[in-house]
């Protein structure tokens, strides 16, 4: 009785962390996309007021900059 307890206890655990990790997984990979937008429009021979609004339409579609940061801490809590 007192096994399978544990087993249950273990096995909700690692179904647990087997579901933060894909999410870190996400997130991780959704601010790598926005960071290379964001670096191919650096790339891209536009004026200064040209790139500064692309680059703020990227980071407006993404969620905002206050969204982004937030995701951006949790990842390195981890």
């Amino acid at each position: 009785m007192f096994l399978k307890r544990v087993r249950t206890i273990h096995n909700k655990a690692k179904e647990e962390l087997d579901r933060l990790r894909q999410k870190h997984l996400e997130t991780t990979e959704k601010l790598v996309d926005i960071f290379t937008n964001v670096l191919q429009v650096f790339g891209d021979e536009s004026t200064d007021t040209e790139t500064m609004t692309e680059i703020q339409s990227i980071l407006n579609t993404a969620g905002g900059v206050e969204q982004l940061l937030i995701e951006c801490e949790g990842v390195g809590e981890l």
